[in-house]
């Protein structure tokens, strides 16, 4: 059985890699559900080279899930986020990315103990984005939604530092 161990984000790399995503924009070649995705994106006047840098963080199980890393993220951020003060629980993310996630039934040889929606609500938490209350749990927003490719490479450095610190 495979075992798959938490791995320390390499801030660095993760800089590079979010950074040249910026540059270049998501792959040309994508799924239904991307497409739609997009779509829903420009929709609502949004670009996915200016997501905001919370819409990139690493979790060790993205294995789980059947989209991109910056496409389940950005749904929580724009249904659940960036809502004003309002609580949220677990479930509700959960609930929002039912269709995203692969069940751990389909997939016998690896043991997993955590799944990524956890991992990345555990990490907002660390860096302050997210704050726990009685109920669930609110957005601090300590981030806007960048309007220009330089402010958003400018919040990609200063999520960096956080990282680091993590």
């Amino acid at each position: 059985m495979l075992q798959i161990q938490q791995q320390r984000i390499n801030p660095k790399q993760w800089l590079n890699s979010i950074q040249n995503f910026r540059r270049k924009g998501p792959p040309r070649h994508t799924s239904e559900s991307e497409k739609q995705w997009r779509q829903w994106l420009y929709q609502h006047h949004h670009h996915p080279t200016l997501l905001p840098s919370i819409c990139f963080i690493p979790v060790p199980s993205q294995f789980r899930m059947r989209c991109p890393i910056w496409m389940w993220q950005s749904i929580l951020f724009f249904h659940l986020f960036n809502i004003g003060d309002q609580t949220f629980q677990l479930n509700d993310c959960h609930h929002l990315l039912a269709s995203y996630l692969v069940p751990s039934s389909a997939t016998p040889l690896v043991k997993v103990s955590s799944n990524p929606i956890q991992e990345y609500v555990d990490q907002l938490l660390q860096i302050g984005i997210l704050m726990e209350r009685d109920s669930g749990y609110t957005y601090n927003p300590i981030l806007s939604l960048p309007n220009t490719l330089e402010k958003a490479k400018n919040q990609d450095y200063h999520m960096m530092q956080k990282l680091m610190r993590v």
